[in-house]
């Protein structure tokens, strides 16, 4: 299927009926997101709680996604760590290589930017999102309209 993906209707719901168009009831879901499973090591398994925490609008159908974007920010810090112990290149044949732990830390990077993109926990979809909060008050319109 080509073209833009589509938004989820929890998006829709936060972003508000910007085409004033008529909109197809979303579908509820009944389950909450669980906590974190037993077998994540301790940065996953921080890294779950804090994104369940962060995004309210998470159900138990976005477990997985939350489950696998907490396991590649694990790996990107545990790659970070070698780095930081080992350096980014070695030197093998008289030849310069990139360290083994470079390629992992910049795939488990990218994969924990497309999770977190798909459960609409980043930055650039938080801006387009209205979260509900309380507006800013302009005191120059407010005075304009006689408030």
């Amino acid at each position: 299927m080509k073209g833009r993906k589509p938004k989820p209707f929890y998006l829709k719901d936060l972003d508000g009926n910007t085409g004033h168009r008529a909109k197809r009831p979303s579908p509820k879901a009944c389950v909450e997101l669980p906590s974190a499973p037993l077998y994540l090591n301790d940065v996953a398994r921080r890294e779950y709680e804090r994104i369940s925490d962060t995004c309210h609008w998470l159900t138990g159908a976005d477990a997985g996604v939350v489950e696998l974007a907490a396991v590649n920010y694990s790996f990107y810090r545990q790659a970070l760590e070698a780095l930081a112990s080992g350096g980014v290149s070695y030197t093998a044949n008289g030849l310069q290589k990139v360290s083994a732990w470079y390629r992992v830390a910049e795939q488990s990077m990218t994969m924990y930017l497309r999770f977190v993109s798909e459960l609409g926990a980043t930055p650039v979809s938080r801006t387009r999102v209205d979260g509900g909060e309380t507006a800013v008050v302009d005191e120059l319109e407010d005075w304009q309209q006689g408030n």
